[in-house]
């Protein structure tokens, strides 16, 4: 199975229901389905369906089963191909059909929304990262080493800064607008730390800054973000000497501390 594609449709008699997709446009027939109150099989077995899965085999020069794949366990059940899967939408709700069309279209243009989320994803990652390696070398240069605790504070503080709350966060489960905040927080975060500021100074500059973030009015376009360190000491070089940092960790839980 390719990369998931988690979507939601509404306005309907179910009001929102989940929508899953693979990032090659194969569709989640069985969830759909179960939603609806309907089976797969009742459509799959339907004199129309099986003319119209002869003719689509057909045009694409594939068999029949090519068309249709089983899985089980998680996502188990009926996955359709992208050309099948409209047919089927549109049985089971004629809007719904359309919409399914528009997301698969997207989908294999690479202009859906979950590219957007998948990009911000990594950039999370890829900022946290860096505030572990810039960790590990201020702590070096003062003749300290790093803790498992140290990185898991500073996730911690993070997660607080975001969600008022400090405990793990399921990045996976986070909107496209929250991934780019976490992201603009730990960049944040990384130079108040490069600066020397207090674990009180970073906790109130980045809860600062992330009412900041949220209030302020949507805007198109890239935009450069401001760092606030009008209270922080001015940033000191690291020193000249080569310092290799330490291998560096994913975020863990520990203790909230500025030890």
């Amino acid at each position: 199975m390719t990369n998931i594609v988690k979507t939601k449709f509404g306005d309907t008699e179910f009001g929102y229901i989940a929508v899953t997709f693979t990032d090659d446009g194969w569709f989640y027939a069985t969830e759909v389905a179960d939603k609806h109150k309907r089976r797969v099989t009742d459509w799959l077995y339907n004199s129309e369906t099986q003319q119209y899965l002869a003719a689509l085999a057909e045009i694409l020069k594939v068999p029949k089963e090519h068309l249709l794949k089983t899985r089980r366990g998680r996502y188990g059940g009926t996955w359709m191909h992208p050309r099948l899967a409209v047919a089927f939408a549109r049985w089971l709700d004629v809007r719904f059909g359309v919409w399914c069309d528009d997301q698969i279209f997207q989908i294999l243009s690479g202009q859906h929304i979950h590219y957007d989320w998948k990009k911000s994803r990594h950039e999370t990652s890829a900022s946290f990262k860096v505030l572990v390696q810039v960790l590990q070398l201020t702590r070096q240069r003062l003749g300290k080493t790093c803790a498992p605790h140290h990185y898991s504070n500073e996730a911690r503080l993070i997660n607080w800064a975001l969600t008022g709350e400090l405990g793990k966060i399921d990045r996976d489960g986070l909107s496209s607008g929250d991934l780019d905040l976490l992201a603009k927080l730990e960049n944040m975060d990384t130079v108040l730390i490069g600066c020397g500021a207090s674990y009180d100074d970073r906790k109130k500059e980045l809860v600062q800054f992330a009412s900041e973030q949220r209030n302020r009015a949507p805007t198109s376009g890239l935009q450069s973000v401001v760092l606030p360190l009008r209270r922080v000491a001015p940033c000191c070089a690291l020193g000249k000497q080569s310092i290799e940092p330490a291998s560096i960790p994913d975020a863990t839980d520990g203790q909230l501390t500025d030890g």
